[in-house]
């Protein structure tokens, strides 16, 4: 009896283990993180963060040791302090006595790569929790999507909440006189690891679960209306098909992709015109107006041409009449925080992650995230604490499974 009762606690404390506590407040931070991104509807995103990082770092002096990847401890040092803090130097040299404006909250933002640790850490796959909440963002957004079509009249319910929380928004544009509803997600950018995965893993395993999976979060991010999320949508199925194909597939799929975008070019032309080179519609003129009031602060001096105007610093965009933090013109904002020299280092830190792909087989991660960086053009999701949680799975992922994760690669 009394060994029984031993082993019945030895598996209850292994089951309440600090690394199961912190997996279970992991996976439901990354809920948060997908489904309330601003932090405003249940308001313990940053809270529930800092306690995951002191459970981990506890649980390091518990243990008595820690095994960090030293190229994954030297990016995430690089990103989430050296450079914000240079910059934030930077600011009070160059910046603060030309009445420059400054949020220094921003900060947390980048700290959210330390995830990448907590990530590192874990023998439970982090990822697969984190597609299992995109796929449920896709099923959310076709079923807001049908019952916006079917009862009308809800609309403005859903468009006043998902606005009232920074979670969606809805809206109707006009394309080429054709009328479409978007139901657009701010983590919608982000379903597409969840169609990299599984389509990955349907074309290993030809489980048809995956399939139908892969279908849903192409059709909830084809939903999400954005013309960046459409064109991800469509090339993103072709791009890892190609990558893991033979080269004589390679060639058939180039040719068949090469026909198709002729055909569809000639036929619609004028459609293709109205969603992405329009002038005159209303996004585009928005964003190529914003080009120039950004050519423009670089212009200003030498000091915010080579160092930025600080990170989460103000400025004011003349062609829209106010006073921004950001813009969705990510990497134009990029240059305008951190300048020329430390926005060069953050370009290339952003690209890193691309040269992982011929070096494990993750290349389906890559490869989505490498479409992410083509989004994050017009988007900008990327550096908000969500965007940069991605990059820290991202990361981690890598360290943890590739060739590089040897053992003269830690510390202990």
């Amino acid at each position: 009896m009394i060994t029984i009762v031993k082993i019945l606690n030895s598996k209850i404390s292994k089951k309440i283990s600090i690394d199961n506590i912190i997996f279970f407040f992991s996976s439901i931070l990354l809920f948060i993180c997908v489904f309330d991104p601003a932090g405003l509807l249940f308001g313990i995103k940053d809270k529930l963060f800092v306690l995951i990082v002191l459970l981990f770092i506890s649980n390091i002096f518990i243990k008595k040791r820690i095994a960090i990847n030293v190229n994954l401890f030297v990016y995430i040092f690089v990103f989430s302090v050296v450079l914000p803090l240079i910059s934030l130097v930077t600011y009070f040299v160059f910046q603060k006595s030309h009445g420059v404006t400054i949020d220094t909250g921003i900060l947390k933002t980048f700290l959210f790569l330390l995830f990448g640790f907590i990530v590192f850490s874990f023998k439970k796959d982090v990822l697969k929790i984190f597609v299992t909440w995109l796929c449920i963002l896709s099923i959310l957004i076709i079923a807001v999507y049908i019952v916006i079509r079917v009862f009308p009249n809800s609309t403005n319910s859903f468009f006043l909440f998902g606005n009232k929380y920074l979670i969606f928004t809805i809206a109707i544009k006009y394309l080429a006189g054709f009328s479409v509803v978007r139901v657009y997600f701010w983590t919608s950018p982000l379903i597409l690891i969840a169609i990299s995965y599984c389509f990955y893993f349907y074309r290993k395993t030809s489980k048809k679960r995956y399939l139908v999976l892969t279908v849903v979060n192409l059709l909830g991010l084809l939903l999400s209306g954005s013309r960046a999320n459409f064109v991800a949508s469509i090339f993103i199925i072709p791009i890892i098909y190609y990558y893991y194909s033979t080269p004589i597939k390679k060639i058939y799929l180039m040719f068949v992709l090469l026909v198709i975008i002729v055909i569809t070019g000639l036929i619609k032309y004028h459609v293709i015109y109205e969603m992405f080179f329009n002038p005159l519609d209303e996004s585009n003129k928005v964003k190529i107006l914003m080009v120039s009031d950004y050519i423009n602060i670089y212009r200003s001096n030498i000091p915010t041409f080579l160092f930025g105007q600080g990170v989460g610093s103000e400025f004011y965009i003349p062609s829209r009449h106010m006073t921004l933090t950001f813009s969705e013109l990510t990497y134009f904002e990029l240059f305008r925080r951190f300048g020329f020299v430390l926005g060069s280092i953050y370009l290339y830190l952003m690209i890193y992650p691309i040269r992982f792909l011929k070096r494990d087989n993750q290349g389906w991660l890559y490869l989505s995230y490498l479409l992410y960086l083509v989004i994050a053009f017009f988007n900008p999701f990327y550096f908000s604490s969500t965007g940069i949680l991605f990059l820290s799975i991202v990361l981690a992922t890598h360290y943890k499974y590739s060739n590089e994760s040897k053992i003269d690669n830690y510390i202990s």
